[in-house]
């Protein structure tokens, strides 16, 4: 009798530990991308902020990313009609946003969902890191 209320227990055990482990956000399967946990993945994204191929690593590293906004401010001088538009794709499985432009770097990375234009309340919070040279214009 005791040996079969341990193997009941171990089971409960197993199948609670299974359900938390596949309800979590940050589950085993956010592990999977490009050999490189999320946290690594996330760091590699803000290392790259706006180089070359830091669109191509976004893509790369984040598969699950889903277009949500387009930013296109025409009517601004600042920006290089090059650069339009700015695109926001959000990565559920990291709970970040990522803005890239039309030369292909990304712009800035924000913590959750960002589906509107960014401001400085964004930036000055510490939501959004964003390049330098795109600070000035926010």
């Amino acid at each position: 009798m005791k040996l079969a209320t341990t193997q009941i227990t171990i089971v409960v055990f197993v199948l609670l530990a299974a359900a938390i482990v596949a309800s979590s956000p940050h589950s085993l399967q956010t592990f999977a991308v490009a050999d490189k946990s999320l946290g690594a993945r996330l760091a590699l994204a803000h290392a790259n902020l706006h180089t070359p191929d830091s669109e191509g690593q976004i893509r790369r590293d984040f598969p699950d990313i889903q277009l949500v906004y387009v930013d296109n401010p025409k009517d601004n001088p600042f920006y290089p009609k090059e650069i339009l538009p700015f695109k926001y794709y959000y990565s559920k499985e990291a709970d970040r946003t990522f803005n890239i432009c039309a030369v292909h770097l990304t712009v800035f990375i924000c913590k959750g969902k960002l589906d509107r234009k960014i401001t400085d309340a964004d930036v000055d919070s510490g939501r959004c890191e964003v390049t330098p040279i795109y600070r000035s214009a926010v």
